[in-house]
């Protein structure tokens, strides 16, 4: 009986059969399957050849969905936003995605959303972070990329989560309520106005909301703080306080009117309330600083006039003058606090933002004052005319050198023709100097 080689029957010609015969079996009847991929699910390195698989072209659509889904699954959704980024056929990215979504519904639909028990609320147990949590975060970070129907399928998620115990589940996962509410899709502010007037934090939740959502949100949440510190008025904690003062638009301008005529608001809170109120409201806010001008005789009365300068200048100067009382009576005669102080202070903060804007030609609302049958009007213009050393309004100074009117709370008995006598003076020197 003849004998067979070994060396023979491996033969180059064998080999080579043996070779194509190898690749043709994996090419046809050995191409990777989604059930492949599980074994790569707790692997060393498997989240990193699974987002390979993911990406790769030469992989089915089945292969690549699965290789998303297993990614989300195993919590490791801050990867997909990146793999879905490096898939640069448009059609692909889409199909992986929304095929990949069907994990996170079924991940949010197997699980609860986590309760504030009892035992959490009393400072024990502890929060188990479950796959609905794990659904949400996913959701979030996969709603850019989805289609119109999954994307609504996403927003429901959203709303469901951010619809009760917002103090407690904002702290759960890594995506807050803050962050999901910017695609939680139209009308989803208005599902925080609860969570606004419940916080034990007003502080930092208006705050956040603020930071992390968009500017036509702001009217939202300041509607939300306004209704809440108009119920808690006068008590508001510094919380609020720091809510209210930190508005973004003018919805919240009749809280701001009322914490500023109300006595008893402390001196901070006052100066936040005033600043908050010209920041929201600008050259609007004008006609109600003027209106505290003439009901109020004590330190509002110059805090709101500074005010309507840094709202509206330099014309502002002239709704100043004129809100003013003409009855003598309401000026305080204490050397700390009468006419003549806070008319210098004025016109003090008057030339200093002269200075500071570079503006030249303020002659205008200085005119309007001294051409004015008003006392209180005239004596501010004298005084600014005087500090800002308006040489060209000289003439103006003059024709008040006769005027007998007696000016209350300066010190000294004064009328307004001696006052413009001086000034006349004043401005006379300084033009022949120049």
């Amino acid at each position: 009986m003849a004998s067979i080689s070994l060396q023979s029957l491996w033969s180059p010609r064998v080999l080579l059969i043996v070779f194509l015969t190898s690749v043709m079996a994996f090419s046809f009847g050995c191409q990777r399957t989604p059930e492949d991929l599980e074994e790569w699910r707790n692997a060393r390195g498997g989240m990193e050849q699974l987002s390979d698989w993911a990406q790769s072209d030469r992989e089915s659509m089945e292969v690549r969905i699965r290789a998303v889904q297993i990614i989300i699954e195993e919590n490791n959704h801050d990867q997909v936003p990146r793999i879905l980024e490096r898939i640069k056929d448009p059609e692909a990215k889409e199909a992986i995605a929304n095929g990949a979504f069907a994990a996170v519904i079924a991940m949010w639909e197997s699980d609860e959303i986590p309760e504030f028990t009892e035992e959490l609320q009393a400072g024990g147990g502890q929060i188990v972070i479950g796959k609905a949590t794990e659904a949400k975060d996913a959701a979030y970070r996969m709603h850019p990329y989805l289609n119109d129907e999954n994307r609504t399928e996403a927003e429901k998620i959203f709303r469901e989560w951010m619809s009760e115990e917002q103090d407690f589940r904002t702290q759960i996962g890594d995506v807050s309520i803050p962050m999901l509410v910017t695609r939680a899709g139209d009308g989803a502010m208005e599902l925080l106005s609860n969570w606004i007037k419940e916080t034990h934090d007003p502080r930092e939740v208006v705050a956040q909301l603020r930071r992390d959502t968009t500017d036509e949100n702001h009217r939202v949440i300041d509607a939300a703080v306004l209704a809440r510190a108009m119920e808690e008025h006068p008590e508001l904690s510094r919380e609020m306080q720091h809510a209210v003062a930190h508005a973004e638009s003018d919805v919240i301008a009749p809280y701001l009117h009322k914490v500023i005529k109300d006595e008893t608001t402390e001196g901070e809170f006052l100066q936040a309330a005033v600043d908050a109120l010209i920041h929201v409201s600008g050259a609007d806010a004008v006609d109600f600083f003027s209106e505290v001008i003439a009901e109020r005789s004590d330190l509002l009365r110059w805090v709101s006039a500074q005010a309507i300068l840094d709202a509206k200048f330099p014309g502002g100067i002239v709704d100043i003058a004129q809100a003013l009382p003409t009855e003598t009576d309401t000026y305080p005669t204490s050397p700390d606090d009468d006419l003549k102080r806070r008319a210098t202070f004025i016109c003090n903060y008057f030339n200093t933002n002269l200075e500071r804007q570079e503006i030249d030609d303020f002659s205008d609302p200085l005119t309007v004052l001294l051409t004015s049958d008003d006392w209180p009007a005239q004596v501010i213009g004298l005084q600014c005319a005087h500090r800002t050393s308006a040489v060209g309004l000289i003439d103006a100074v003059q024709r008040l050198t006769g005027n007998r009117q007696q000016i209350p709370s300066w010190g000294e008995r004064i009328t307004v023709g001696q006052m413009a006598n001086q000034v006349h003076q004043r401005l006379t020197t300084v033009a022949a100097e120049e």
